[in-house]
């Protein structure tokens, strides 16, 4: 359940009560980092330490550009995220622990909050950052080839390199070293933009039928959008329709974005007419 990132437990208050186990939380967020950053990935790093071993540095040696972004957007995304869950909880929901068991349950949280699901501390304890935080942090997911959900770390890299890119007035992106092909760019833009089109059109349509206080439902909504699993406790509460909402939100969160706007539109082939240019004021 956490390789895959699926967050199942058989234990009533899904991890709560082995907040205290550093051999049970530690093996638990392993597993799911290690599930989160794909399989390319992992087979990359285990031939990277191999060739450090061996003192080898041929190609098949070295981490290619996709591990590196991937492994230093994870990386930043935890880092961030622990910092930033343990100041909000660290007079709140963490009062009251020892320091470094603060620092260890903002990190759990931190990274199972990116589609693994488990939760080691009562979420609707926590307060409204934080609740925001986890909702960005469902929303961005982990890698591709994964076993975890969201729009995935490199697309968040590669739009985050072209805005830089669009503020310095280059035409062309780059990331770590290397040029991007701009399909690469296009379809980033257009997995974050369908996402954040699809969750606001659920989260519009979960207000209307159900009623409920704004925060639980995008919470959950983002949730299901990630295929995260994590609620405060309004998935009991929801009607059918609410529920046929939820689990088309997982349905596509498992397709992912792009895979969803490719079915909607085909195949298509660049027009061999080209129109006049227009001009469109911005801004």
């Amino acid at each position: 359940s956490a390789f895959c990132n699926a967050g199942f437990s058989t234990f009533e208050d899904s991890l709560i009560g082995q907040a205290g186990s550093p051999l049970v939380m530690g093996t638990v967020v392993a597993l799911l980092i290690v599930g989160g950053l794909g399989f390319g990935v992992v087979v990359q790093i285990l031939a990277y330490g191999r060739g450090r071993v061996l003192g080898r540095t041929g190609r098949d040696d070295r981490l290619g550009l996709h591990s590196r972004v991937v492994l230093t957007v994870s990386g930043g995304l935890l880092v961030v995220g622990t910092a930033s869950l343990a100041v909000f909880e660290w007079n709140h929901a963490l009062a009251g622990e020892g320091a470094g068991m603060k620092l260890a349950q903002a990190f759990f949280q931190s990274a199972t909050c990116r589609t693994a699901g488990f939760n080691s501390l009562d979420l609707t304890s926590l307060a409204p950052a934080s609740l925001f935080l986890m909702i960005v942090l469902m929303f961005i997911g982990g890698a591709p080839g994964s076993t975890a959900g969201g729009v995935k770390v490199t697309a968040v890299a590669i739009v985050w390199a072209n805005l830089r890119s669009i503020g310095r007035g280059l035409k062309r992106v780059r990331l770590g070293g290397r040029e991007l092909d701009q399909v690469h760019v296009q379809r980033s833009m257009l997995v974050l933009s369908m996402g954040l089109v699809v969750a606001a059109l659920a989260v519009l349509t979960l207000l209307v039928t159900e009623g409920h206080p704004f925060l639980p439902t995008v919470f959950e909504a983002f949730s299901a959008l990630g295929t995260v699993g994590l609620s405060l406790g309004l998935t009991p509460l929801l009607s059918p329709a609410g529920r046929i909402v939820i689990t088309v939100l997982m349905f596509i969160g498992r397709l992912g974005p792009l895979t969803l706007a490719s079915s909607l539109t085909g195949a298509s082939r660049e027009p061999r007419v080209r129109l006049p240019r227009g001009r469109i004021l911005i801004g």
